[in-house]
């Protein structure tokens, strides 16, 4: 049986620690800040990406991974006799996931050692799902087994991100002019959940930042007390870090037997959410 290679991409958000020890290659979008485009991750981090948008006044766009990139990183793997898992950004979030399908074509042994995982997901709710398979192939599990138990995974993943202020989100087209107009007035902070594979805003809590924090908090003791899995649960954030040792410290009070990982928002997702942007994520017991 062959070994298996995880690959995934930089909306993944993990640290370089965590890649390093479990091995895993991260193919980056790409951010293009005032006609210059940057690899998210390897050209650009995201302190620098908020200083070249204040400094230039323009809003980021992001670009998938296109299918030449995929093409070179499955066959430098095929030819080191590895098989091959590649689990990133969900397809209804980018066109990332097609493009990795466009590049098996490529490959005449695609269908027996390449699977392709489709998170239904973003930043490191892609991670839960990684992370899992990865542990789920070192218990000696097949590629098939393996595949088939991280899409088991998917629907259990649960991905939410509270937002400071809502510019990002309405000049990324995620909100309406009318929206971002009256949650200006009113300092409504919304609160992001990935639902079946699209950002869906399902709250807005109002006035300052911790009533955002708080709403969010309260969602995961709510899924705590049902059930979820405490290997990890991520807090991840976007230039937030006292918000971020916020979370810490309430979660180690209610789940205090909870593995919590810290890591901080690439510059593909910053550019579509803004400083401040923080979340819980974590993997429930049943949907």
């Amino acid at each position: 049986m062959r070994k298996i290679k995880f690959i995934t991409d930089s909306t993944s958000d993990l640290t370089t620690d965590i890649y390093k020890k479990y091995d895993i290659d991260v193919l980056p979008l790409i951010v293009i800040l005032d006609g210059t485009e940057y690899r998210d991750g390897v050209d650009i981090k995201t302190a620098e990406l908020y200083k070249k948008i204040e400094e230039k006044n323009v809003m980021p766009k992001t670009a998938a991974i296109a299918p030449k990139d995929f093409l070179i990183a499955f066959n430098q793997w095929l030819e080191k006799d590895y098989d091959i898992i590649y689990i990133g950004i969900g397809s209804k979030l980018s066109a990332t996931y097609s493009n990795a399908i466009l590049a098996m074509e490529d490959i005449p042994e695609a269908k027996e050692r390449i699977r392709l995982i489709d998170s239904g997901n973003l930043s490191t709710g892609i991670s839960l799902t990684l992370l899992h398979g990865i542990d789920y192939a070192a218990a000696g599990h097949t590629l098939d087994e393996v595949a088939k138990e991280m899409e088991r995974v998917v629907p259990l993943v649960r991905a939410q991100f509270v937002v400071e202020e809502m510019t990002y989100l309405y000049k990324g087209g995620r909100c309406s002019g009318l929206t971002y107009l009256m949650g200006k007035l009113v300092r409504a902070r919304p609160f992001l959940q990935v639902i079946d594979g699209k950002i869906e805003n399902t709250a807005a809590p109002k006035g300052k930042m911790i009533k955002g924090l708080n709403h969010q908090l309260d969602v995961f003791i709510e899924d705590y007390q049902t059930g979820i899995y405490l290997d990890r649960v991520f807090v991840t954030h976007s230039q937030t870090p006292e918000s971020a040792q916020y979370y810490i410290e309430k979660i180690k009070e209610v789940a205090p037997e909870a593995n919590i990982i810290l890591t901080e928002a690439g510059c593909v997702i910053s550019s579509h959410c803004g400083a401040g942007t923080i979340g819980i994520l974590y993997i429930r017991k049943q949907a």
